[in-house]
C-alpha cells in the first residue's frame, strides 16, 4: 500500500482517481489518506532544488569531507592544485573508503600555467611519450600529493580517474545529491589564521548536476595530447 501511495505522488499511476476513491471507501481510508499526503509533501520536498551560500574555507572543507563519505556512485572533484595542505591522511583514508565501497572518484586537475607546452614558463607538469605525467614538486608544494593519489590509481584503476584539465575551475559533484561550485581550492588548502575570504553555491538542481558532470566528461584529458608528449623529448 505504501508503494502505491508513493506512485501516486510522483503521477505515475493511470487510474489514480480510481485508488482514491477505494481509498476513501477503505476502513482506514483517513489514515491512508494522511499517509498519502505526507508522502506528497515529502516527494515535493526532495524534488524542489535547494541552493545555498558556503562561506569560507571551513564550510568547504566540511563538503568535501562530506561528499567523500556520502557518495555511493561518484564523485567528481576539480580543483588546480593537488597539496598534501589539504590532502592530507584523513582525505587519503576518506578517499580509500569510498573506492572500497565501489564508488567511482574522479579528479580533474592542473592548472595551464604548470604544464609544459600549454604557458612558456609551465615546468611542474610535463607529459611524456607514454601519456604519464611528470610533476616536480617546488617550493609552494602545489602539487606534493600527487604521488599519493598515483599510488591510490594504481589500487583502483578503474574506479579512479586522474585528468589533466589545465584548469582554474573549482567544484565538486557528489553522484546526484548536490555540487558545490567554490572560489576554494578544496584539494590543495584549508582553513588557516590567515586564509583569505572563499564563498561558494552549493545546489541540489537535477539539471544543473547533469550539466556540470557532463561538463567534465567533456573536458579533453591533456595526457592523451600528442604536442604536450612531444615538448617532453626537449626537456
Amino acid at each position: 500500500m505504501y508503494r502505491v501511495l508513493e506512485g501516486l505522488s510522483r503521477g505515475y499511476s493511470d487510474n489514480s482517481l480510481e485508488l482514491l476513491n477505494k481509498l476513501i471507501e477503505h476502513p482506514n481510508g483517513i489514515q491512508l489518506l494522511e499517509l498519502f499526503k505526507d508522502i506528497c509533501e515529502q516527494t515535493q520536498q526532495n524534488q524542489q532544488a535547494s541552493v545555498e551560500i558556503v562561506k569560507g574555507r571551513s564550510a568547504s572543507r566540511v563538503m568535501l569531507l562530506n561528499a567523500l563519505d556520502w557518495a555511493r556512485e561518484q564523485l567528481i572533484i576539480v580543483s588546480p592544485w593537488l597539496s598534501k595542505r589539504s590532502i592530507d591522511q584523513d582525505v587519503l583514508l576518506r578517499m580509500n573508503a569510498l573506492l572500497d565501497r565501489g564508488c567511482r572518484l574522479a579528479i580533474g586537475w592542473g592548472y595551464s600555467y604548470d604544464i609544459r607546452g600549454i604557458h612558456p614558463d609551465g615546468r611542474l607538469i610535463q607529459i611524456s611519450k607514454d601519456g604519464q605525467c611528470v610533476v616536480q614538486v617546488d617550493s609552494t608544494r602545489s602539487y606534493d600529493a600527487y604521488p599519493d593519489l598515483v599510488k591510490l590509481k594504481n589500487q583502483y584503476p578503474e574506479q579512479f580517474e586522474l585528468k589533466l584539465l589545465g584548469t582554474h575551475e573549482k567544484y565538486l559533484v557528489c553522484d546526484r545529491q548536490f555540487a558545490l561550485m567554490s572560489s576554494h581550492n578544496v584539494l590543495s588548502s584549508r582553513e588557516t589564521l590567515y586564509a583569505p575570504r572563499e564563498i561558494g553555491w552549493k545546489t541540489s538542481d537535477p539539471d544543473l548536476l547533469d550539466e556540470q558532470i557532463q561538463i567534465y566528461r567533456e573536458a579533453p584529458d591533456l595526457r592523451l595530447n600528442l604536442r604536450l608528449a612531444k615538448e617532453f623529448s626537449h626537456c
